[in-house]
C-alpha cells in the first residue's frame, strides 16, 4: 500500500484479518519503507499458528509515527506498508489469510477536561477519550500478548439493565492474551479525582495482568495499582470505586494533562459464558482546590468549588473604592463572563456558561490575581 505521509503525523493502521490454516514463519508480518520500496524494514510479527483459523479478527490500532521511528524510517511522500505471507499450500481451505477494511487514518484522540465525565456507552460508539491498545508495556507475555481474535468493543443488552456495555475477552479459544482499554484525562486542574464503574466477570480467572494501569505521560510508562481477583467475585455487575488521587500518589505518579486510566484482562477462551469481563457506567469526576496564584493582590476567596448556578467571591483582604473587575475565562484563554465588582463580597451568575474548568482572574489599580474553579 502506497502512502504520502509526508505532510501530517499521528497516523494509524487499521485492517481485519482471517487466517486460513496458515504456519507462522518469519516472513510473515507487517513491513515498512520510506524509500518508495527499495528497502524494507519489518514492523510487526504475524504469528498465525498461534490464531483461530477461519475467524476474521482486528488488532489495536497501529501506531505508523512510532513503529516507523524504531526502525529508523521517516515519513514521507513514498511511503509503503507491506502485509506479507508465507506457505506452501492452497487457498481457501490452507496456508495463507485473508485481509478486509484497511484504513490509514489520523486518530481523533481527546484528554477529557470537563467533568464530571459519565460514559453509560449507549451511543454505541467508543468516544474520542477511549482507545483500544496493545498492552506491550503492561502484560507479563512474552509471546502474543495481543491476537487479532482479542475483543474490546460496545454490546448491545450486556449492560446493566439490559443497556448497552463494554465487553472485553475474546471470540474465539486461540490461546492466553491480554487485552488493553485506555481512558485518556487531562487531571492537570484537579486536586481530586474519583472514578466509578460497574464490572461484570464473565467466568475470568484471576490472573497477574488482570487490574488497573495508571499512566501520567501519556503512555509512555505504566504503573500498576489495582488488581482484580476475578476468579473470586460473583458473575454479576460490582460497583467498583477507585480515589484517581490516592492511588497515583502511592504509586509515586502526579495528576497531569496526559493521564491516562487502563483496564486491562487476561484470558484464553470465548465471551459471553468464557473468560471476559463487562465494563458499564463509568463516571469520573473531580474537584477543584480554590489555590490562589502568586499575585501583587493578596489572596481572595471563591465560593462554592465546584458550583453549578454562583460564583461568591470575596475579596475582604484587598478591597477599596477604587473598584475592580473580574474576567472569566476557559481553558483555551477565551473569555466567558466579565464585569465590575463594588463590594468586597459579590455574587457572579455563572449559570450562562457551559460545563467545564475556568479561571477567574481579579483586576484592580494595584494589582491582579486569579483562580480556578469547575462549573459542573
Amino acid at each position: 500500500m502506497h502512502l504520502d505521509l509526508s505532510s501530517g503525523s499521528d497516523y494509524a493502521l487499521t485492517f481485519d484479518i482471517e487466517d486460513r490454516d496458515d504456519d507462522t514463519q518469519v516472513d510473515d508480518g507487517l513491513y515498512f519503507s520510506d524509500d518508495g520500496g527499495a528497502t524494507f524494514e519489518k514492523v510487526f510479527d504475524f504469528n498465525p499458528t498461534l490464531w483461530c483459523n477461519n475467524n476474521y479478527g482486528s488488532f489495536p490500532p497501529f501506531d505508523i509515527d512510532s513503529l516507523a521511528a524504531s526502525k529508523g524510517l521517516a515519513l514521507t511522500n513514498r511511503f509503503v506498508i507491506r502485509f506479507q505471507q508465507h506457505g506452501d499450500n492452497t487457498l481457501p481451505n490452507n496456508d495463507g489469510y485473508y485481509i478486509d477494511n484497511v484504513s490509514v487514518f489520523v486518530p481523533t484522540l481527546v484528554y477529557q477536561n470537563q467533568f464530571p465525565f459519565v460514559d453509560n456507552f449507549e451511543t454505541g460508539t467508543f468516544g474520542p477519550q477511549w482507545k483500544r491498545s496493545f498492552p506491550w508495556q503492561t502484560s507479563t507475555l512474552v509471546l502474543d500478548p495481543n491476537r487479532p481474535n482479542n475483543v474490546i468493543e460496545i454490546g448491545s443488552s450486556i449492560g446493566v439493565g439490559g443497556s448497552r456495555a463494554v465487553r472485553i475477552g475474546k471470540n474465539c479459544a486461540d490461546g492466553f492474551s491480554t487485552n488493553a482499554l485506555d481512558l485518556h484525562l487531562d487531571l492537570s486542574g484537579l486536586g481530586q479525582a474519583t472514578l466509578n464503574c460497574e464490572i461484570r466477570d464473565r467466568s475470568d480467572e484471576t490472573h497477574f495482568d488482570d487490574g488497573v494501569y495508571f499512566s501520567e505521560n501519556g503512555g509512555e510508562s505504566f504503573k500498576k495499582v489495582f488488581d482484580f481477583d476475578f476468579g473470586n467475585v460473583p458473575d454479576s455487575y460490582t460497583d467498583y470505586s477507585f480515589d484517581i488521587g490516592a492511588l497515583a500518589n502511592s504509586n509515586g505518579l502526579s495528576f497531569s494533562s496526559r493521564f491516562i486510566v487502563r483496564f486491562q484482562q487476561h484470558g484464553d477462551n470465548t465471551l459471553p459464558n468464557n473468560d471476559g469481563i463487562y465494563i458499564d457506567n463509568v463516571n469520573v469526576s473531580g474537584v477543584v482546590s480554590a489555590i490562589e496564584e502568586p499575585n501583587s493582590l493578596g489572596n481572595f476567596i471563591i465560593y462554592p468549588n465546584p458550583t453549578r448556578a454562583f460564583l461568591m467571591l470575596d475579596i475582604s483582604d484587598f478591597f477599596h473604592q477604587d473598584g475592580f473587575n473580574y474576567t472569566i475565562r476557559n481553558s483555551t484563554g477565551m473569555t466567558q463572563l466579565s464585569g465590575g465588582i463594588i463590594s468586597p463580597k459579590d455574587k457572579i451568575d455563572i449559570s450562562v456558561i457551559p460545563s467545564g474548568l475556568y479561571i477567574i482572574e481579579i483586576l484592580g489599580s494595584k494589582g491582579r490575581a486569579s483562580c480556578k474553579f469547575l462549573k459542573f
